[in-house]
């Protein structure tokens, strides 16, 4: 598992790279940076980065700059923050900024660090994938009731174009009640079309990456970097 670390200690880097995860057969690579080199922690967080780590000393203000900046490259990697303080979860400001995990630095020291770090980085990944089907079952069910709309307003003008085209078939119709249909024809076409509109309207409600949702929801994070 490639992993970014920034503002962290020598300590974290070879404790995480020594120890691999016995269950899952985990190996750490480390790339260690100093906080203040958001360009080099850009460019590798870019590289295939499966887990972001702030060590405890970073200022909080630079853990949310850099966050912010990830999340708007596009960067979904879980990311964790090292810290002294134990049970208060991940603060408002850290939520916001893309933040998704808090961990004791207590647990460096402890031989069960690589675990807890990996439940960590699992355990945020598999919230982003919860909120990722939030967001899609809320849109598909908007999407439905719009289909639903559609489906009964559709009906309404397509039922005048095909009475109009019977009637126009009709050879000893006058002048003028050709004109009134074709008229009514053309007022419905446009119905139709406003209806056809609204289709447009629910594939933006959708998303192009709807459908590959349900395809990446069960891959790796390592199957999902080779897509």
């Amino acid at each position: 598992m490639r992993v970014l670390a920034i503002g962290t200690s020598p300590k974290f880097k070879a404790l995480l790279e020594a120890a691999p995860v016995a269950s899952e057969a985990t190996k750490f690579e480390v790339t260690a940076l100093a906080p203040r080199t958001k360009r080099a922690a850009l460019e590798a967080a870019g590289k295939t980065v499966e887990a972001i780590v702030f060590g405890e000393h970073v200022p909080s203000p630079t853990v949310v700059r850099f966050s912010r900046v990830f999340r708007s490259r596009g960067i979904t990697a879980p990311i964790v923050v090292l810290t002294w303080e134990t049970g208060n979860g991940v603060p408002e400001n850290y939520r916001r900024a893309g933040v998704d995990d808090m961990l004791n630095v207590a647990e460096v020291n402890s031989p069960l660090f690589s675990w807890a770090f990996m439940s960590a980085v699992r355990f945020s990944e598999t919230e982003n994938k919860l909120r990722e089907f939030n967001s899609l079952r809320s849109r598909l069910k908007d999407a439905n009731e719009i289909l639903a709309m559609i489906a009964h307003e559709i009906n309404n003008p397509l039922i005048v174009i095909r009475l109009a085209l019977f009637h126009l078939e009709n050879p000893e119709m006058t002048k003028s009640r050709r004109i009134a249909l074709f008229r009514m024809l053309s007022e419905n076409v446009d119905r139709a079309d406003t209806q056809v509109e609204q289709l447009r309207q629910v594939r933006r409600i959708l998303g192009d990456g709807s459908a590959a949702f349900f395809d990446r929801a069960t891959m790796s994070p390592q199957e999902q970097k080779a897509v």
